[in-house]
């Protein structure tokens, strides 16, 4: 009975308290593009890169407008010359963990750096 009232207990104050838990996470699939994957998953949801991990070449730019979408161990570099904000995010309870974005720096010419 102790263990039920603790659980309740927990679920009333991740309930008031706005928090969101992702029912089902998604893998990403590696051979697919992540923007793609990014704008097309509904709102609460939890997006994971897949055991193993892979790197994404991102070559467009992602707005994203779904709230309280967490995103989990995405490693992306971007195209070289591309010269563009890799992401947008225009929605709220946005979450990103274990991340990693690469630049390309070396690839652009000095006159189009801001």
């Amino acid at each position: 009975m102790r263990t039920l009232w603790f659980s309740v207990l927990v679920v009333a104050i991740l309930l008031s308290s706005g928090v969101s838990v992702a029912a089902n996470p998604i893998i990403l699939d590696c051979r697919a593009e992540l923007k793609e994957q990014i704008v097309a998953i509904p709102a609460g949801s939890e997006l994971i890169a897949p055991a193993g991990g892979c790197e994404w070449v991102v070559s467009k730019t992602t707005i994203l407008n779904t709230n309280n979408i967490t995103l989990r161990g995405v490693h992306a570099r971007m195209r070289d010359r591309f010269v563009r904000v890799v992401l947008i995010v225009n929605a709220d309870g946005f979450r990103m963990f274990d991340c990693v974005f690469t630049g390309n720096r070396g690839t652009i010419f000095k006159k189009q750096r801001r």
